[in-house]
């Protein structure tokens, strides 16, 4: 593990050197203060919140249901609960506009699991966040497409899970709030835009094509036409996770919705193994 952080030093303070290159080659003066883990680029003109919280809304309104996931869970006590969060989509958007911070990530492999190890860095501040991610190795063929083409995605799924993670932690809670609710609010207004007719129309439509019936939707949330936005912004997410394959409409709507640990917040799915 010593040499994973290690490289993922390395990898951070080259790419704060290239930062450093490319602002002194603009004529823009800089110092340098070392912490425990990389160095800090202290700039004349540093990171301004306002104008970063400026752009990451308008990301994320732009990326609307792009921007979070939102799947059902059931708690041990046998409650249905929304866990909704910041997608790899979003993550990336936020990390750009924030600016000055690195996401490096290394893998490591067992004979059943990838170990993935994402560390996010703000150059700015010598800030840095390492998350780990375990990705179980399915192996066998889906969906039509050879093993060693699964794999391959598994692997990716894995990888991007473990860099979402690291931006996730690594990026101000305000900023992610924010860009949360903005983005629900888009994509609220997206699937109810119209009379209302024509915005039921729309919904049952999208949640057809994954086997889910009107009547379905509102045994969970109420009659459509009483929804509230914060509803329409959840049920806008859950259709971009059944799109993406990240919940299953019997989860959703069915009697499994997968399990999450209260103390820990890990989601599994009905008979998942860990």
């Amino acid at each position: 593990m010593n040499q994973a952080i290690q490289k993922a030093q390395a990898n951070a303070a080259q790419a704060m050197e290239s930062a450093a290159a490319e602002r002194l080659s603009e004529g823009r003066a800089l110092t340098q203060t070392q912490t425990q883990y990389t160095t800090a680029i202290a700039v004349q003109n540093p990171r301004d919140k306002k104008d970063v919280l400026e752009r990451a809304l308008e990301e994320a309104e732009l990326l609307a249901e792009q921007f979070y996931y939102s799947w059902t869970t059931k708690n041990r006590d046998g409650s249905r609960g929304v866990v909704e969060g910041m997608g790899i989509e979003g993550a990336m958007a936020l990390a750009r506009e924030y600016g000055n911070c690195v996401t490096d990530v290394i893998s490591d492999e067992t004979k059943t699991h990838w170990h993935f190890r994402a560390t996010f860095v703000d150059l700015e501040t010598g800030f840095t966040c390492a998350r780990e991610f375990k990705q179980r190795k399915k192996g066998q063929a889906r969906g039509g497409l050879p093993g060693a083409r699964m794999e391959e995605g598994d692997f990716a799924i894995g990888q991007s899970k473990a860099v979402r993670g690291a931006i996730d932690k690594g990026l101000p809670a305000w900023l992610k709030k924010k860009c949360l609710a903005r983005a629900k609010q888009a994509a609220a207004a997206d699937m109810g835009s119209g009379d209302k007719i024509s915005a039921r129309q729309k919904v049952q439509g999208a949640f057809a094509r994954h086997g889910v019936t009107i009547e379905q939707i509102e045994a969970r949330f109420g009659a459509f036409d009483t929804l509230a936005a914060e509803d329409m912004g959840t049920l806008r997410g859950i259709l971009s996770s059944l799109n993406e394959g990240l919940t299953t409409a019997g989860a959703e709507f069915g009697q499994e919705p997968p399990m999450v640990d209260p103390e820990t917040g890990e989601v599994r799915e009905p008979g998942q193994e860990g």
